[in-house]
C-alpha cells in the first residue's frame, strides 16, 4: 500500500506523518462535524452500489457531552429507543481539538454509522415480523463483526480515493486484529495491562495513548475485541464462499441482503442461513 509514497515500508513513519498533515487533521469540532456530515451524504449515495435495502430511520450526528469528552471513544453510535422517543445518534468526540488536532478516519464512520452499526440495526428494528428479542437484541460477534466488515467496504462503494483513508481502514482491521489477541491474553492466559501494551506496541503503528487506551478497553470489555474479529472473519469467509460457488452470477447486494435481512444472530446460525441460499442458488 505504501510502496508509492515517500514513505515506503515505514508504517510508523506514514502513522507519524498522517497524524501531522493538515489536510487529514480538523481544528474545531464544528470542521470535525461537517467532515462527517458530509461523508453521511456521500455514503448514502454510494450504498445502493452494494446494497438493496434502506433503513427508513435515519440519524443525527453530535458531538458528545463535556462529561464524556475525557472517555468516550472518537465516534460512538447509541441506537433509537425502541418506542421511538429518542433519534438514533453517532457522537463524535472532539475533546481537546483546540490543543491537538484531530484526524478523523473514514473507515470510523462505515463502521458505526453506514454501512456498519446504524444501516445494521435499524434494518433490524424495522423488522416488524421479527420477534422482539430479535428486533432489540443483538448476538455480540454478529453486531462487532459486522461493523468492522463494513469498515472495509469503503473502496468498493467508491469512497476510500487516496492512500491514507485506505491506510486508515487497514489500521483498524490491524486493531481488532491484535484486540483479538490482547483479549484472549488478558482473561484466558492470565496477561498483565504491561504484557498487552508491551505487545500492542510491538505490532501496531500507533501513538502510546491510543495503545492504552485500546488495552483498557480490551480489559473492561472482556470478550468485545474476540466477538469483532471472529464475526467479521466468519462474513468475510461466507462472502469468498458464496463468490466460489456462485461464480460470474455472484451479487454482492444479494450476499449482504443475506446476511442483514434477518437480523442479528449467532454465527453458526448465519452460516446455515447462508448454504441454505447458496444450496437453492445453483
Amino acid at each position: 500500500l505504501l510502496a508509492g509514497t515517500a514513505l515506503a515500508g515505514d508504517a510508523r513513519g506514514f502513522y507519524a506523518a498522517l497524524r501531522r498533515d493538515p489536510h487529514w487533521s480538523y481544528q474545531t469540532p464544528a470542521e470535525l462535524l461537517s467532515f462527517y456530515n458530509e461523508l453521511k451524504v456521500q455514503t448514502a449515495a454510494a450504498l445502493p452500489t452494494a446494497f438493496t435495502q434502506v433503513p427508513r430511520a435515519d440519524f443525527a450526528i453530535r458531538l458528545v457531552e463535556n462529561y464524556r469528552e475525557a472517555w468516550a471513544p472518537p465516534l460512538s453510535y447509541q441506537r433509537a429507543t425502541p418506542n421511538g422517543t429518542t433519534s438514533a445518534v453517532l457522537y463524535v468526540n472532539a475533546g481537546g481539538i483546540e490543543a491537538q488536532p484531530i484526524t478523523a478516519p473514514a473507515a470510523g464512520f462505515f463502521r458505526e454509522a453506514l454501512p456498519g452499526h446504524h444501516y445494521q440495526l435499524a434494518i433490524q428494528q424495522e423488522r416488524a415480523d421479527l420477534p422482539r428479542f430479535r428486533r432489540y437484541g443483538g448476538d455480540p460477534a454478529f453486531v462487532e463483526g459486522w461493523g468492522l466488515y463494513a469498515a472495509s467496504l469503503g473502496e468498493e462503494l467508491g469512497l476510500f480515493r487516496d492512500t491514507e483513508s485506505k491506510f486508515a481502514a487497514l489500521m483498524a482491521e490491524l486493531h481488532c486484529a491484535a484486540g483479538l489477541v490482547i483479549d484472549t491474553g488478558l482473561h484466558s492466559q492470565g496477561w498483565t495491562r504491561p504484557q498487552a501494551i508491551e505487545y500492542l506496541q510491538s505490532r501496531s503503528p500507533i501513538d502510546a495513548t491510543t495503545v492504552r487506551e485500546i488495552v483498557d478497553r480490551a480489559i473492561a470489555l472482556p470478550g468485545e475485541a474476540l466477538a469483532c474479529g471472529m464475526g467479521a472473519r466468519k462474513i468475510q469467509g461466507l462472502r469468498a464462499r458464496a463468490a466460489q460457488t456462485l461464480g460470474r452470477a455472484f451479487d454482492i447486494r444479494a450476499f449482504h441482503l443475506q446476511i442483514l435481512d434477518g437480523g442479528s444472530m449467532p454465527l453458526d446460525i448465519l452460516e446455515s442461513k447462508v448454504n441454505l441460499w447458496l444450496d437453492g442458488a445453483h
